[in-house]
């Protein structure tokens, strides 16, 4: 069994410095947390701020609850390693979720492609480290190999699997928690059809179920493209909201188009 040990570090994010709380356990496992922001104006800092004196009495707190065996996750693990983790986040998609085939399949090549290959499907889910993960992420970016969305879309899988295996609790904490998202910009304008068009997109959608699909979306995007950009990244609590909505808008525009162009609007074809 290995001392226990640890270090308080500062990583620079997007809303300021904060605090994270790195340390090893008895049986070689290494943990890192975020503990909270850093205060770095005069005065006493406010509930959830830390100076760096506060900082080091909360991991010398957390060292003596591991030393006396006693911190939560602490207990000794059963030995899963990544692979483990991947096939198991595949299993819950598959079982419990009941994603589709075709979703499957898609994760189960990033998986092969892209996550096995790199961490190694023998490596012990410990030794996956938020730095590890974090020099994944720069090396996908600048290698220029992949875009950045796809760069997102693996690294938000590789979260759900790392976040399935602490749920089963294999690991302590999830490491990939506190890597930066890759962000995606987006231009914010949207397209709006014109009064024949929105009649025309009616036709079309009586006959394939997907009115006001295609009224507008961001940027040259059509919402249609917006569904299947959040189904790749797993966002379903959004997918699900946007597929009511979709089905709200569907009867007024039905509605507009029977006020506008007769109840048999849907059955009319322009001849050229």
């Amino acid at each position: 069994m290995r001392r226990v040990t640890g270090h308080v570090r500062v990583v620079q994010r997007q809303r300021g410095p904060v605090f994270y709380l790195k340390y090893r356990l008895a049986d070689g496992r290494q943990v890192q947390v975020m503990l909270g922001p850093k205060w770095t104006e005069r005065g006493r800092p406010p509930a959830g701020y830390f100076t760096q004196r506060t900082a080091e009495e909360a991991l010398q707190e957390l060292l003596a609850d591991a030393r006396r065996g006693t911190l939560a996750g602490a207990e000794p693990r059963a030995g899963k390693t990544f692979d483990d983790a991947c096939q198991e986040w595949l299993r819950y998609g598959r079982d419990d979720k009941q994603l589709s085939p075709s979703t499957l399949t898609d994760y189960r090549n990033v998986v092969n492609g892209y996550l096995l290959p790199e961490f190694g499907g023998h490596t012990p889910l410990e030794a996956i480290t938020t730095e590890r993960i974090e020099a994944y992420r720069e090396q996908l970016l600048t290698d220029g190999h992949l875009s950045r969305r796809s760069v997102q879309k693996v690294l938000v899988l590789l979260h759900g699997v790392l976040k399935r295996a602490k749920r089963r609790k294999w690991i302590a904490s999830n490491p990939a928690e506190d890597v930066e998202r890759v962000q995606v910009r987006r231009s914010g304008d949207f397209n709006v059809l014109k009064p024949a068009e929105v009649a025309a997109v009616a036709r079309a959608a009586a006959s394939e179920l997907s009115a006001a699909i295609f009224l507008y979306g961001p940027g040259t995007k059509t919402v249609a493209v917006m569904i299947f950009d959040m189904s790749e990244e797993g966002n379903l609590e959004y997918l699900s909201a946007l597929a009511l909505i979709l089905q709200i808008l569907t009867l007024p525009l039905l509605w507009l188009g029977q006020r506008a162009l007769g109840r048999d609007f849907m059955l009319r074809r322009t001849i050229t």
